[in-house]
């Protein structure tokens, strides 16, 4: 079998969850004898060789636009030449990358599948994302961005028809759409009203890590690992609810892990990074450190609670991976799939969205109750278990030999 994965960024598994999923789940490909390549449209050189030893990677000719004849063509000879039998769309939906689809199918017999990495929310919610995202455009010099800030509902609701459209472009030209829960069906079904027919599977994403995790002592420390996005991670959340700890005395830390591996100040992680640590000064925060980017593991080994206040997610790799190191989650219950990770006080807590008092008190009595949060620490290990990648993998080879076999 011949796949090819669409991308949009490099394969860099500290980058972000598209990243991650891919890094892990492309050996697994290989091992079943898959003849594995990329074909990357936002970039046009890779950095790192090692992580793609063994795949065939291909760059995109024209980033801007995507959809051109050139592109096209390009795509068309590329599944022909390399006899590509399967070709996953991994992430495009949310990008233009969708609008090469419909060209493709129509000259090729490939099998496509795309994947939906997030939540399918509904209006009302993209409009609220759209307005907080608005704290990331740091220079109101050009026209467009004060005109954002000037009329936010209008461009919300511009980028919400983008971002529909190109998602039934994709359910409209795949094999299949591939969400990462059961609960984001009704979200993608209303999404897709009057258009037509698609198949819909959902695949959770796997574990990064093969451990098997023996108790041991560990530090009183509350952990946050991902990116540093403000529209999406809403870290000033949790920046505010440390607060709150630290006002009623604690000798616990919080480590917060995420951040750019790029130098340039104009980087939005960078630039987030920043904003928190003045934050954390306003606030009088003493026990926060801004760990940066560096591999997680060590600190899933030494750390208690983790913590995620994001304003929506799709299904978060690093929680399956906390909860794999013994770390008891505590979330908000910002997006579906939350429940299909935590069972709610057996190896985890979900927090009302988006209560601050709450996750606060929620947070305490975690910190303040040492058999409470073992009996957590112990669900959450097992709980874990069901994302393993000797559980997720095969789901995915199931699905390649459906639709082969069609």
């Amino acid at each position: 079998m011949n796949l090819l994965i669409l991308l949009k960024d490099e394969i860099i598994p500290s980058r972000g969850g598209v990243e991650r999923v891919t890094s892990v789940l492309s050996p697994y490909f290989i091992a079943q004898g898959i003849q594995l390549a990329y074909l990357y449209y936002g970039i046009d050189r890779i950095t790192n060789t090692e992580i793609h030893r063994g795949i065939n990677v291909h760059f995109l000719p024209n980033r801007i636009p995507v959809r051109s004849k050139q592109n096209e063509q390009f795509l068309i000879g590329l599944i022909q030449s390399e006899n590509i039998d399967i070709l996953i769309n991994q992430g495009g939906v949310l990008f233009d990358i969708s609008t090469l689809l419909p060209a493709v199918k129509s000259a090729c017999p490939v099998k496509i599948v795309s994947v939906l990495h997030t939540n399918p929310y509904n209006f009302s919610l993209y409009n609220r994302i759209f307005r907080n995202s608005l704290a990331d455009f740091h220079s109101a010099g050009k026209a467009k961005q004060k005109l954002t800030r000037l009329f936010p509902g209008v461009f919300a609701r511009k980028e919400f028809l983008r971002y529909r459209r190109n998602i039934r472009v994709s359910a409209e030209h795949s094999d299949s759409l591939v969400l990462l829960s059961d609960q984001y069906k009704s979200g993608i079904r209303e999404l897709l009203k009057g258009s037509k027919k698609c198949r819909i599977d959902c695949i959770p994403n796997p574990l990064s890590f093969e451990i098997e995790y023996a108790a041991k002592p560990k530090k009183k420390q509350v952990l946050f690992v991902g990116r540093l996005e403000y529209s999406a991670k809403r870290l000033d959340r949790l920046l505010l609810v440390w607060q709150m700890i630290e006002q009623g005395g604690t000798d616990w830390n919080l480590v917060i892990a995420g951040g750019s591996s790029s130098e340039s100040a104009g980087d939005y992680q960078n630039i987030e990074s920043d904003r928190l640590k003045k934050l954390a000064q306003e606030l009088s925060l003493k026990n926060v450190e801004f760990a940066g980017n560096i591999n997680p593991q060590p600190l899933y080994e030494e750390c208690r609670i983790f913590c995620l206040t994001s304003e929506y997610e799709g299904f978060p790799v690093v929680l399956g991976e906390a909860m794999q190191y013994g770390l008891v989650p505590v979330v908000f219950g910002s997006f579906d799939a939350a429940a299909d990770i935590i069972d709610h006080e057996k190896n985890g807590i979900i927090v009302s969205p988006f209560n601050l008092g709450e996750y606060a008190a929620q947070l305490r009595i975690l910190m303040l109750n040492d058999a409470w949060r073992d009996n957590l620490a112990k669900g959450a290990v097992e709980k874990s278990k069901q994302f393993r990648l000797d559980t997720i993998g095969p789901k995915w080879t199931t699905l390649f030999s459906e639709l082969l076999n069609a």
